[in-house]
């Protein structure tokens, strides 16, 4: 894996997995490694750039917990950046034992995060699932994030499709919590 961006001293590994754009969306898969002297400083960053980036939305965001062979955990929080950004740093790296897959819906005014997904079974996650989520409006973006603790790095994984005028500032906010102060 190679380096996204340089970040100083910081020997941070991304890449962008996959990637693609249609008239109304944009999608991409990303992986992100973070050495272990280095992730609570960037999931700090990352978690206040989450939260300042979607509590822009008139709606609410929803968070649903993939856990294996039980039904999903969903919350649905007001978009209010402290409270994003919480619920971030608590289910990535705060609490190792309970890191696990989740999904991350941006719903519309008016959209209930049970309309979106099924509350009795876990959602299907692939990119496409995704995008057909957020083209149906049931969702404004949908990222879908896999945190998990390696050996050297903490890796966050996964993809993110959103409308394909929000992909530049997402970008650019990912760049800039990344660099840091």
């Amino acid at each position: 894996m190679t380096p996204l961006w340089p970040f100083g001293k910081q020997a941070l590994a991304a890449r962008v997995q996959t990637h693609g754009v249609s008239d109304l969306l944009c999608w991409f898969g990303f992986e992100l490694q973070v050495p272990y002297r280095e992730l609570a400083s960037v999931a700090r960053r990352l978690a206040g750039f989450f939260g300042l980036f979607w509590q822009r939305s008139a709606g609410a965001v929803g968070f649903v917990g993939l856990l294996p062979e039980e039904e999903p955990v969903l919350v649905s929080y007001a978009p209010r950046k402290d409270l994003i950004a919480q619920r971030f740093l608590t289910s990535t790296v705060e609490n190792p034992t309970h890191t696990f897959p989740q999904l991350w819906l941006l719903l519309p005014p008016g959209v209930f995060l049970a309309q979106a997904v099924d509350p009795s079974r876990s959602p299907e996650v692939s990119c496409q699932a995704l995008q057909l989520l957020v083209a149906s409006g049931l969702a404004g973006q949908a990222l879908y994030l896999d945190p998990q603790f390696g050996r050297k790095s903490y890796r966050f994984s996964g993809h993110w499709v959103l409308p394909r005028g929000e992909r530049r500032p997402l970008l650019s906010g990912v760049r800039a919590a990344l660099r840091g102060p």
